[in-house]
């Protein structure tokens, strides 16, 4: 049973949800048909979206526009769905990049073969290069559930999952600032299938992977590796938590990391055994110990992030009267205790935040009589 049934399963069941609050509501900046957005807060202070639009291809559009502008080529199916999510940074010279997968014809036993894919815009997203492709791979096989992290030199080092190894696995390769990439490497020779990878980099230097595990008899703990930096090899650490959580199938549900201004590394994930949004913290140059659970019940795919104030704030799934809601949680000032949930969107999925400064926003996709839109709120006055 996939997680998604199953969740909602337990939300038909009557499974008990902490009360949410509707206090202030979010000032929607954005909204347009689409799918799987991402977001970047640009140094002047302006938010630029990419999203899938009805045609399967990858669009870029500065919030405020009409008209959204095409990256993708034509004709090539950007294979982008659930967790499977772009990647769009704003590197330190000012160009824009976007990382994404497409499908691609020839795969023989593998039906879902992709290639991953790099853009720039040196223009504020009003052209696009010509893409890279960054994999280095040349077999036909799904090269999925990306993320990257930068570093203050302009580097960057990316990681996804792809069955090099024989099974689906962990890999990184260092992307550089020309979009040529440096040896792939293997970081988990055996991972869960299909759960996004998370990449964070440290203000120390350091660069963090996360990903969802497989190990013997179905367990899907969440694993980590850190790396001194780019180039350098990622180190495993293990596990961070034994959750002992057994499903026969994809949990479809990765981490996410933030950090805090004391340079506290967190990581937060959606523990299934106990239908739970767990987070643990690392202390600078530390390793990352569990905390308490931050919401129970039929909740999925978390992001967490601070706000302009120092606080921690945690994003995740509600699902209420059969569909998903997007809701938000706050910490204290000392991170040790979570508000009730304010709900963001009644109709919402796959949440995930962006914050620069004074800025921050949440982008997210809803259902619209059947067709999904892709929306950004303003999260000023939520918390």
């Amino acid at each position: 049973m996939s997680l998604d049934r199953r969740v909602l399963v337990f939300a038909i069941a009557g499974s008990s949800l902490l009360a949410a609050c509707r206090g202030a509501g979010a000032r929607t900046d954005f909204d347009a048909a689409g799918h799987n957005p991402a977001v970047v807060i640009t140094a002047q202070r302006e938010t630029y979206v990419v999203y899938v639009d009805d045609a399967r291809r990858l669009v870029h559009q500065r919030v405020g526009d009409t008209a959204a502008v095409a990256i993708s080529p034509a004709g090539d199916a950007v294979d982008l769905r659930g967790e499977n999510a772009p990647i769009f940074v704003e590197r330190g010279d000012g160009a824009l990049l976007v990382v994404y997968p497409v499908a691609v014809r020839g795969g023989g036993k593998h039906h879902s073969a992709s290639e991953l894919r790099a853009q720039l815009s040196r223009d504020g997203g009003r052209s696009w290069s010509a893409p890279h492709r960054i994999d280095g791979d040349a077999a036909p096989r799904s090269h999925n559930f990306a993320d990257l992290a930068l570093t203050r030199g302009g580097d960057g080092v990316v990681s996804w999952l792809d069955s090099r190894a024989g099974q689906q696995g962990v890999q990184t390769a260092v992307l550089h600032s020309d979009l040529t990439v440096a040896p792939v490497q293997t970081a988990d020779a055996k991972s869960c299938q299909c759960c996004r990878t998370a990449l964070f980099a440290a203000s120390n230097g350091e660069l963090w992977l996360a990903w969802r595990d497989l190990s013997e008899g179905n367990v899907r703990n969440i694993a980590y590796a850190v790396s001194g930096g780019v180039g350098e090899p990622f180190a495993p650490r293990g596990d961070v938590a034994d959750d002992r959580w057994s499903i026969n199938g994809c949990p479809e549900s990765g981490p996410r990391f933030a950090e805090t201004a004391d340079g506290t590394v967190l990581l937060a994930w959606l523990n299934g055994a106990e239908n739970a949004i767990e987070i643990a913290a690392a202390p600078r140059g530390g390793r990352l110990e569990k905390r308490a659970a931050v919401v129970a019940g039929a909740v999925n795919h978390p992001d967490i992030g601070t706000l302009p104030d120092g606080r921690l704030a945690v994003f995740y799934e509600s699902f209420r009267g059969g569909k998903r809601a997007v809701d938000m949680r706050v910490s204290d000032g000392a991170h040790a205790r979570w508000s009730a949930a304010k709900t963001i969107a009644d109709d919402g999925m796959m949440p995930r935040y962006v914050r620069r400064g004074a800025d921050a926003r949440l982008s997210y996709t809803s259902m619209s009589d059947g067709k999904p839109r892709v929306h950004i709120v303003d999260i000023e006055g939520m918390q």
